[in-house]
């Protein structure tokens, strides 16, 4: 679906706000190119697309190796899973900045929050 760090109901609503402006969704495809500055769109099953103007929507995912690699506790799309004081589940190893998983306040849910 498109905006893929937003839950499917969430995106299916702004799916539906483009495609009511008159904007042509293909969330199943890739780009794999651009091509003449950027006007023609090469897709992943080489279809070519024409476009005045290109947004590319990208997901965005940790880069959590190091703390696989000392086997702390990953959680949300890999994000690293953190207490109130941002210790992780391995003790007096801490961790901060935009790889961590967080309580969104209002809803106490996870949250990985890209800077």
């Amino acid at each position: 679906h498109v905006l893929p760090p937003l839950d499917q109901e969430m995106a299916a609503f702004v799916q539906a706000e483009l495609v009511k402006n008159g904007v042509h969704v293909i969330p199943s495809q890739s780009a794999t190119r651009f091509e003449d500055q950027g006007k023609v769109i090469v897709l992943e099953n080489d279809q070519k697309i024409t476009s005045d103007l290109t947004i590319l929507s990208v997901g965005v995912e940790p880069e959590n190796g190091l703390a696989k690699a000392a086997g702390i506790e990953l959680g949300l799309r890999g994000g690293i899973l953190v207490d109130e004081h941002y210790e992780t589940s391995q003790k007096d190893i801490f961790a901060v900045g935009d790889a961590i998983v967080v309580k969104q306040e209002i809803t106490g849910q996870d949250a990985l929050i890209s800077l």
